[in-house]
């Protein structure tokens, strides 16, 4: 904005140069008005040009930028994930910008695989972000990548709370564009976290076994789905 901003001033100054330049210039009075168009024009379609390439070039850089920085995050949310090693809970939580500490409702989510993967990545975090706030989460969910057509996802509550996995399935069901959802249990800190994300990665997978409709709703504390999932 401030580049975009310099230009614009820039143009504004160039324009007074010009003027005054053209008032100390004898022209003929009736090719005064051609020349002051033809100026700023050309001065216009400049900066419209030079605008342009800046907003492009730095769009590019934002997603490149982004990309890194999801990347990132991806690694180190595994990190935590693999439990092969201990870790700093803040400088974790730093790291992928999600409260470690609170408690954690993880979610598997995942639409039908049809090739596009960017358009099914974004349904999901969208889907995430809006679930987060009809669950009553206490900050912005946390979304992973897992594959094309599959994310992670975890709802931070600051006190557990009973309802959320009904809230969740209720959402989902109410929505005609939603995925399938796996749901883990509500669990506390770092433990937790991993905790509820097997959960919900073997409700998954009972799901995936058993070729459910979809989209479908899965939890752990679903009736029977222990037993099957050994």
């Amino acid at each position: 904005n401030a580049l975009v901003r310099a230009y614009r001033l820039g143009q504004r100054q160039m324009n007074e140069l010009v003027f005054a330049e053209l008032r100390a210039i004898d022209i003929p009075e009736p090719m005064r008005v051609p020349v002051i168009e033809a100026i700023t024009a050309t001065l216009f379609e400049y900066i419209d040009w030079m605008s342009q390439q800046v907003v492009a070039i730095y769009e590019e850089e934002r997603e490149r930028w982004l990309e890194n920085q999801n990347s990132l995050r991806a690694l180190r949310v595994r990190e935590v994930l693999a439990a092969n090693k201990s870790i700093d809970v803040d400088a974790a939580t730093n790291s992928i910008r999600y409260p470690l500490r609170w408690h954690h409702l993880g979610l598997v989510m995942w639409y039908p695989e049809t090739g596009s993967e960017g358009d099914q990545l974004a349904r999901l975090q969208r889907y995430l972000r809006e679930l987060g706030e009809s669950a009553g989460a206490a900050a912005s969910p946390l979304f992973i990548a897992a594959d094309r057509s599959c994310g992670w996802g975890w709802l931070p509550y600051r006190a557990a709370g009973a309802d959320a996995p009904a809230k969740v399935r209720q959402f989902t069901l109410a929505r005609p564009d939603s995925p399938s959802v796996a749901i883990g249990t509500m669990a506390d800190g770092v433990e937790g976290f991993r905790q509820s994300h097997r959960q919900a990665e073997t409700a998954r997978g009972v799901a995936l076994i058993a070729k459910r409709p979809e989209p479908t709703v899965i939890s752990a504390t679903d009736p029977g789905l222990s037993v099957v999932a050994r």
